[in-house]
This record gives structure tokens, sequence and C-alpha cells, in this order.
């Protein structure tokens, strides 16, 4: 039987996998059997930092480690890609809960084998060997806007309060958050709100489309007020 070659990607502080794994996990499909293109988190790691992506169509959540030597180090400049299936996703999250005694000295080290399996080696001593989906997230990043896109201003928007919801459990609910539009003409327009939380988590969240009637494009004073 040949031999499984493993190269390591990175090591990362497992209280960091935590925070990132989670504030992305926020934002995936849940519904493995309907939508397995989607029901997963994708990694990106380069040379200086992890990336965690996940989607449900209805927003998108983008959280960032910096591999800066303390929270974590990538082993080589080439970078890695790789999915991780919702179920695993949820076994990571709940595996990489540290207390804050060993938030300094626990950490993971990330394998990726050329089988298609991914393995996380836990210095506590845990181990978890996943395959990795053959799916792959839409192209994420041409949503998001660049430094060129023009920025309107909306003087209304209407937002899924249960969507909205999910940007305030990120980073457990301790954060700055703005909100941007970036339609190029028309802010009627049904385009994603990007929203910035910290320096390290990205989002979109789509609007509800409101309708024509002119009423809904601005405050009504009530009339029981």
């Amino acid at each position: 039987m040949s031999e499984k070659v493993a190269t390591t990607v990175a090591w990362v502080r497992a209280s960091e996998l935590h925070r990132v794994l989670s504030n992305a996990a926020l934002f995936m499909e849940d519904n493995h059997g309907l939508f397995p293109e989607i029901s997963l988190v994708q990694f990106n790691f380069d040379a200086h930092r992890m990336i965690c992506v996940a989607t449900d169509r209805f927003t998108l959540g983008v959280a960032k480690l910096d591999l800066d030597g303390v929270k974590g180090q990538a082993n080589n400049d080439d970078g890695a890609t790789f999915n991780i299936a919702a179920p695993n996703v949820k076994t990571l999250v709940k595996a990489a809960k540290t207390t804050k005694r060993d938030s300094a000295t626990r950490r993971v080290t990330i394998k990726q084998c050329y089988d298609g399996t991914v393995t996380f080696e836990f210095s506590s001593g845990e181990h978890f060997t996943m395959k990795t989906p053959s799916q792959s997230l839409p192209k994420w990043r041409q949503l998001i806007p660049s430094d060129s896109t023009p920025m309107v201003k909306r003087s209304s928007v209407g937002l899924n309060p249960n969507l909205l919801a999910r940007f305030a459990r990120v980073n457990g609910g301790s954060h700055q958050m703005a909100m941007y539009s970036f339609d190029e003409d028309d802010d009627r327009k049904n385009k994603p709100l990007a929203v910035l939380i910290d320096d390290d988590f990205l989002g979109l969240i789509m609007p509800i489309r409101l309708s024509d009637n002119e009423t809904q494009w601005r405050v009504v004073r009530p009339e029981w007020l």
C-alpha cells in the first residue's frame, strides 16, 4: 500500500481556529443534503493569513486570521485552498474551543494530503482526518467591492432581521459594525450590502427587494403617532 503523503499547510492557535471558523460558520448553508455545494466552509491560506469563507446565498461571511508567528504560522509561501463540509465544520468548532488558560499554548497543525483529505492535529492529542468535498464555492471574491467601486448613499433598504442577526454574533458580539452599499448608479438595485466588523471580518447581506410603491422608499409617519 502506497504511503499517504501530507504537506503541512500551517499551525494556528486552537482558540484562533475556533474564532475564525465559528464566525464563518454563521453564514454556512446548513442543509447539506439539499445544497451540498455551499454547505461547507472554504479555507484559504497564503504566506500571511488564513481566510475562512461561507455563504448560504443570502449572506456571505469572510473571516481572517493573520499568520504572524504568534497566532499562527504558514509553512510555505505556496498557499492552499480546501473545503470542509458542514458536519465536519461543527466537529472542528467544538474541538477547537479552548480555555483561556490554554489559549496561548494549544495549537492545531493543519496538513493537506494528496488523497483528498485534510488533517487537523491538536497539540492536546485530538486528531481529525476529513475528506474534502469536491464542490467549491461560487467566485465569491467577485462579489466584494474593490477600492475603485463607487459607494452611494441609500435612503431606504429592506433587510431580513434574521439574516442581519448573524452579524451581531461575529466575534461574540463584541465589535463595531459598519455597512456600505456600492451600487454604481441606482440605489434601488437589489445588490448586496458590505458589512465590515473590526479588522478581521467582511460580510455581504442581500437586501429584500422593495416594491415600486413610492411609500416603500421613504419614512411614512403612522397615523397613530
